[in-house]
């Protein structure tokens, strides 16, 4: 008898010391796991990406300055991403439905408490701490249990489930301006609560890969459950092998690997969970040896520049609609829109780099230069023809330089540091989100227009659209320097050859964790 145990990318036998292998599923119930995926990244992305609607209605409700009612998608922001980083390890040590589903409770309650509140600052604990880390720890949830079902069809598998962020914002920022129109902005977050808990449903349609049990080639018949059972007890039992060391959480994504370290087996048990100490893997999310690499430094920064351009689209551009004399339900159309568009500028701006052959930095470069010039045109065009137009091509081209995040990531750094590398654009995310977010208010409130401050969004892009233009340069003089201090005989350009070759099989996955 021999037990099989599932891998993110394969499933291994632990009887023989070669390790065998078998392919995932590829299907079956794994469709399910998309669908699932699909509408946890629709509520996920949603809630995060139409707050402009809400903080609309927030500012009439509480009265306060634009700048104090920012700071609460500023708070939901910098505890989504963070928490983020987590969830896998999470998931790891309690299994991704219970994961999943405490998450979508602690989110579901935040919202319904967030309906009750009478003072702004009370928002900033139940909206954005409560259900931004609620959120934020199924995201990269469901991106690594996709991982666990497909292999071979794992970038058609979490394609289709990644078109649930475009979908989310598309559909919560109409329906929740018309919730708000209807039933106030307490009513709203009632009904939004009552979405928001269908995570719960989602955590339970992620059914874990259990272990099966496969008879020797003499046996005959069909055993009973009692006895299948018996013989895994027995097995488990009898075959315990001291060299096969438990895998540590997070380890199964990659997020733990590094040079230099030993490489572990998996002994899974029933429930999808597996041993390890907890406490090493919420430190081995990070590795700051990262900033040495100058190539890694300036991906921050193209990073700053891309989140000023999205939280200023995302979170102000509905309030700007209105000092442009734009109604209300017009206004809530410009966020949904530019969800429509990135669900096209994703697979879109993929394909054609796919077609064109072009080096992904080009096209990089290219998304975020398109990105800065709409922003800053978009001062002029006071309109609701202009501001779709604005945020339309705004939209395609996010979604382009956001789907190049990990290809970029692991052409340059390798596919050994994508894990932490997108551990640390989240933490850049939320801490610039939490600054940048309340610094538009502010600039709305003393110059009672936000002019200023979608010009300032639009030079930090066209300033990103540069850096990502010199990457393939800066990266060049970084190896150069590494050389240097190699000793001879090395094989680090063999490594680097082999990375840059595995970019075209990622062209179209996006692994965009750093998705806002």
């Amino acid at each position: 008898m021999k037990c099989y145990i599932f891998s993110h990318k394969k499933v291994t036998s632990i009887r023989s010391p070669k390790m065998t292998s078998l392919d995932p599923p590829e299907g079956g119930w794994g469709w399910v796991i998309v669908i699932a995926a699909f509408t946890g990244f629709l509520i996920s992305a949603g809630s995060l990406n139409s707050f402009g609607v809400l903080y609309v209605a927030f500012l009439d409700a509480f009265g306060e300055s634009n700048t104090a009612t920012a700071w609460i998608n500023g708070i939901f922001n910098i505890f989504f991403a963070l928490s983020a980083n987590y969830g896998v390890a999470l998931s790891k040590r309690f299994g991704h439905r219970k994961t999943v589903m405490a998450a979508g409770v602690l989110a579901s309650i935040g919202i319904s408490i967030s309906a009750f509140t009478t003072r702004l600052n009370h928002l900033f604990i139940t909206y954005g701490i409560l259900t931004g880390i609620g959120l934020g720890l199924t995201y990269v949830v469901y991106i690594e249990i996709v991982s666990l079902y497909f292999n071979r069809r794992f970038k058609v598998a979490i394609g289709l489930a990644m078109a649930g962020t475009g979908a989310g914002q598309l559909f919560f920022s109409i329906v929740t301006q018309t919730l708000v129109d209807r039933y106030g902005w307490r009513g709203a977050l009632i009904i939004l609560s009552g979405i928001v808990s269908h995570v719960c449903v989602v955590g339970a349609l992620l059914r874990p890969l259990r272990v099966e049990n496969y008879s020797d080639k003499h046996s005959k018949g069909r055993r009973s459950p009692k006895a299948r059972m018996a013989e895994e007890h027995e097995y488990r039992n009898n075959n315990t092998d001291e060299k096969t060391t438990p895998l540590r959480p997070c380890e199964l994504t990659g997020s733990c690997e590094s040079r230099g370290r030993k490489k572990y087996a998996i002994t899974s048990t029933s429930n999808g969970t597996c041993p390890g100490n907890f406490k090493s893997c919420l430190f081995a999310v990070y590795d700051f040896s990262l900033f040495k690499n100058p190539t890694f430094v300036v991906l921050l920064l193209i990073i700053v520049g891309q989140t000023s351009g999205i939280v200023a689209s995302s979170v102000h551009s509905v309030k700007r609609a209105r000092d442009f004399g734009i109604s209300n339900i017009q206004s809530a159309y410009v966020p949904a829109v530019m969800g429509l568009a990135q669900m096209i500028g994703r697979p879109g701006v993929g394909a054609v780099g796919h077609v064109t052959k072009l080096h992904p930095c080009v096209i990089y470069a290219l998304c975020m230069f398109v990105g800065g010039i709409s922003l800053i045109f978009s001062v002029y065009m006071r309109n609701f023809t202009g501001q779709i137009i604005f945020i339309a091509v705004f939209g395609v081209s996010t979604g382009g330089y956001v789907i190049h995040n990990p290809i970029v990531v692991k052409l340059l750094l390798g596919r050994e540091n994508l894990g932490h590398t997108i551990s640390f654009f989240n933490i850049i995310i939320g801490v610039w989100s939490l600054l940048f977010s309340p610094l538009g208010g502010w600039i709305r409130d003393t110059s009672k227009c936000y002019d200023g401050y979608f010009w300032l969004a639009g030079a930090a892009e066209l300033i990103a659209a540069v850096l990502g233009a010199v990457l393939p340069i800066v990266d060049r003089i970084g190896r150069r320097g590494d050389r240097k201090q190699e000793p001879e005989g090395c094989n680090a350009c063999a490594d680097m050859k082999t990375a840059a070759e595995s970019i075209r099989e990622a062209v179209a996955i996006p692994e965009d964790s750093t998705a806002l």
